[in-house]
């Protein structure tokens, strides 16, 4: 029992360790922005080619699609945690080491060019998190340029709900409301994981190091968990949730609007012609 006390004090050491490290050397966050970017990439991208493929159905190409771009997201991690083994082992073959437990860490260059440390909450910390919008564009979503408010406020205004709400407006307002709520939801998400990048990606760094066998001072550690568990402790419930909300606005769209393919065709169909 105190033995796995120690370990685990050990290893929270270690993370800790890499964070800075991370942080000093890499910009965690922007490195995680660009991984979301091509995540929601490839899941727009399936998404059209399912489309293409004649799978009209929303509640169920666009879970597919997020499905996939979670796929897509841990194989990103892995070739990000490929590429640092692959130094670290260079590393050590050239006779260099560093000890993630020191209390007094200098990092040394793993590979990722120098970039100023970010602290959370100044004006660019979040400019990265932008980048998880890749999820609205997964779902086929128009561009809305750059009015923000105004242009939302003029495009509801024109949206014609002179409909009878025992049925189909009830059905028109009801797919509104599920398609902002999966907006929000997979904003939020996103922006989660941008947040969380420094711990996540640093403990998914120390259980590599550790399933490689490249960190062995932390005798014990390595039954611990492959970094995967790290990685889908972290972020599973995130897209779990996108693909709820997406799937129940999928499904409240063609409800609405049966013709409706996509979410561009879900809201031309609303406005007045």
């Amino acid at each position: 029992m105190r033995q796995n006390s120690e370990r685990r004090r050990t290893r929270t050491r270690a993370v800790e360790a890499a964070k800075r490290l991370l942080s000093r050397r890499g910009n965690p966050r922007s490195q995680m922005s660009l991984i979301l970017l091509l995540t929601g990439s490839a899941g727009f991208l399936l998404s059209f080619i399912l489309l293409r493929a004649g799978l009209t159905q929303m509640w169920v190409r666009y879970p597919l699609a997020i499905c996939f771009s979670y796929c897509v997201f841990l194989f990103l991690l892995s070739l990000w945690l490929r590429a640092l083994r692959r130094h670290e082992r260079r590393r050590r073959r050239s006779g260099v080491d560093f000890d993630l437990t020191a209390v007094d860490f200098q990092p040394g260059d793993l590979g990722v060019a120098d970039a100023p440390a970010h602290v959370f909450g100044g004006g660019g910390d979040f400019a990265g998190g932008s980048s998880g919008g890749g999820w609205t564009q997964s779902v086929d979503s128009p561009s809305t340029g750059g009015g923000g408010g105004s242009w939302g406020s003029n495009a509801l205004d024109g949206i014609d709900l002179d409909l009878d709400f025992d049925g189909e407006g009830c059905a028109v307002v009801l797919a509104l409301v599920a398609l902002a709520l999966a907006v929000v939801a997979g904003l939020v998400a996103s922006l989660y994981v941008v947040y969380a990048a420094p711990a996540l990606l640093a403990e998914i760094l120390v259980d590599g190091l550790l399933v490689a066998g490249l960190y062995k001072r932390m005798r014990g550690a390595k039954q611990q968990g492959h970094w995967l568990r790290a990685a889908l402790r972290k972020t599973l419930l995130p897209f779990a949730l996108s693909i709820l909300f997406f799937g129940l606005a999928g499904y409240a769209m063609q409800r609405a609007v049966p013709e409706a393919r996509t979410v561009g065709e879900f809201w031309r169909e609303l406005l007045p012609r």
